[in-house]
């Protein structure tokens, strides 16, 4: 089911993304928290435009998610049972004509959280199934661990307050016309965090995206694809990972009143090799559904819910970010 609807969803973003109709549109600002993923360089979700010359843009992103990630295969175990609060400053300058440089740093919170009770409930309203064990863990249990043979990685311990490492880019427009965009993004990842606590993986990484945007009227899209090196991982153990593949698609609604509600795909393959578990290996897919309004000032502010689809983890993400 999970396939068909990536399909289907997929086939109307490539009908969208021909129409002769072109304006701007833009993504929300969607992270990556599945736990195999801690640390890795996964690109936020971004416009094709870019900032004007002498131009000066931030915004500040904070996203909750509940992870729920255990199980023993192939010499490894792994337990993550938490919830994660992330905090991130984008900031972005406009180095020449359709030329801007960027910068995001991320700051993590984990802990047991509050929130097994009531997911449970959501799950049980809507009828979707629990990940295996899920209904029998303890409430508001924290684990964070990765065992592979007699070797254990290093771990973040909870209720502490972790910088992530550092990612940099220069974004190019290639065309931009009337209200629509195109784009390349050339990305680094600078293991500015500590691999001691779990939240970094100690290597630089570096990608390259392809980003459209354009709009049909009242409707808007977003598209972008990309291929990623995350290069290795170290925490205890140095563990070489393969590059992977990315693409996401957005559709924008435009709403009365400075408003809009966006649907949004994420995919991403696994940068994990074969001798790993199915899990780390498992494709990522998520759908995000979300409503952003612009305020007169040119403010945006922004939130949303994403749901994982690849039934990895995390179960969920609540995103807010204001962009100034």
């Amino acid at each position: 089911m999970k396939r068909l609807f990536s399909a289907v969803f997929g086939a109307l973003i490539f009908v969208l993304a021909v129409s002769p109709h072109p304006a701007l549109g833009e993504p929300l600002a969607i992270k990556n928290h599945s736990p195999v993923w801690f640390g890795l360089l996964f690109p936020t979700s971004d416009a094709a435009s870019a900032a004007q010359r002498g131009e000066w843009k931030s915004r500040l992103d904070t996203d909750y998610s509940n992870i729920y990630f255990i199980g023993k295969e192939n010499g490894w175990q792994y337990a993550f049972d938490m919830e994660l609060a992330q905090v991130s400053l984008d900031v972005r300058y406009g180095i020449a004509d359709g030329l801007e440089a960027g910068m995001e740093q991320p700051f993590f919170h984990m802990g047991g959280g509050f929130l097994d009770s009531p997911v449970m409930a959501y799950h049980n309203v809507f009828g979707f199934p629990a990940y295996n064990g899920e209904l029998e863990a303890p409430r508001n249990h924290f684990l964070y661990q990765i065992v592979h043979g007699t070797r254990e990685w290093n771990g973040a311990s909870p209720h502490t307050v972790f910088n992530g490492d550092t990612a940099l880019w220069l974004k190019q427009e290639i065309y931009r016309g009337d209200g629509s965009a195109a784009s390349a993004k050339l990305l680094a990842q600078v293991p500015t965090a500590s691999t001691t606590v779990g939240m970094g993986n100690g290597a630089w990484e570096w990608g390259v995206m392809a980003m459209v945007d354009q709009a049909l009227e009242m409707w808007e899209i977003s598209a972008a694809t990309g291929y990623f090196n995350p290069v290795a991982i170290n925490r205890g153990e140095g563990y070489a990972l393969n590059g992977y593949y990315y693409w996401e698609a957005a559709l924008v609604r435009s709403l009365p009143g400075r408003c809009s509600v966006i649907a949004q795909l994420t995919n991403a393959t696994s940068p994990y090799a074969s001798d790993t578990p199915e899990l780390f290996r498992r494709q990522w897919q998520a759908l995000t559904i979300g409503f952003r309004h612009i305020m007169e000032s040119g403010k945006k502010i922004e939130i949303s819910l994403t749901e994982d689809l690849s039934f990895s983890a995390p179960d969920f993400t609540i995103h807010a970010g204001v962009e100034f």
